[in-house]
């Protein structure tokens, strides 16, 4: 990443997050979930995430 108008190092700025997020909610962008493990299964997610999936992990927190 390079600097924005804001004057990061490395990180974005608040107006390419916002931008992000339009194009995200315009494009109905959606996240490939992989696996969902519940919140008692952390160690497990962690074991399957080192296996490299290609979607997300999502840990249920309730």
């Amino acid at each position: 990443m390079t600097a924005d108008a804001g004057g990061s190092d490395s990180i974005p700025g608040r107006r390419a997050f916002e931008r992000m997020n339009l194009a995200i909610e315009a494009l109905a962008i959606k996240p490939v979930v992989d696996r969902l493990f519940g919140f008692d299964e952390v160690p497990r997610a962690f074991e399957h995430l080192e296996k490299g999936p290609f979607g997300k992990i999502v840990i249920a927190t309730t």
